[in-house]
């Protein structure tokens, strides 16, 4: 369904996007979006200094999205504003799909990174734990809270000729943004004259 929501959604000019958030999308740039896990919650701050050394040692502006509110992130909002990056609070569904089509590389450990991204072909480099056990589409890369392993997987994201063309072919697995249509047929081939009691 997540799918289904974003292919309704407008993409937005580049104009608006560039005025309200200060990127160039003339330009490569990242979306980064890393959520704690609660089960990690003390070294979230440490995590996120992990990815941040990753991505400013590319050089390419990234736009940080906090992170949602689970124990552990007031850490990780304090080193994104600590480290005075391109960040914002949110992003509304039109942007996120606006910008999610337009960048290099989707990084972090967000769950859109595993569900949405497949669907417009973009890298994703999904860092930690959050998103073990759930089937991973061949776009993403999975690393550790390392820096260089972060970085190197970035570079691989971005250089790998024969990694950029598999994920221009890629499917996702997650389906194809038509799940309302296909739930609401198989409602309506339920017999609602048999009894639904429960046992």
């Amino acid at each position: 369904p997540s799918l289904d929501a974003l292919k309704d959604e407008k993409i937005l000019k580049n104009s608006y996007l560039e005025k309200k958030f200060n990127l160039n999308l003339e330009k490569k740039f990242f979306i980064v979006i890393q959520h704690p896990v609660t089960s990690e919650s003390d070294i979230s701050g440490k995590q996120m200094i992990e990815t941040i050394k990753a991505v400013k040692k590319t050089k390419i502006q990234s736009l940080f999205v906090l992170p949602n509110n689970d124990f552990g992130h007031k850490s990780i909002i304090k080193e994104i504003k600590r480290n005075k990056l391109l960040w914002t609070d949110t992003l509304m569904l039109n942007e996120y799909k606006s910008l999610l089509m337009k960048t290099s590389i989707l990084i972090g450990n967000s769950s859109s990174g595993i569900h949405e991204a497949a669907s417009y072909k973009i890298p994703v480099i999904n860092i930690g734990t959050r998103q073990n056990r759930r089937l991973k589409p061949r776009n993403v890369l999975n690393t550790n809270h390392n820096r260089n392993d972060i970085y190197k997987k970035i570079q691989y994201c971005l250089n790998n000729k024969n990694f950029l063309k598999k994920i221009k072919t890629i499917k996702n697995p997650y389906g194809d943004g038509n799940s309302a249509k296909k739930i609401l047929n198989v409602l309506k081939k339920i017999n609602l004259k048999l009894t639904t009691q429960k046992i």
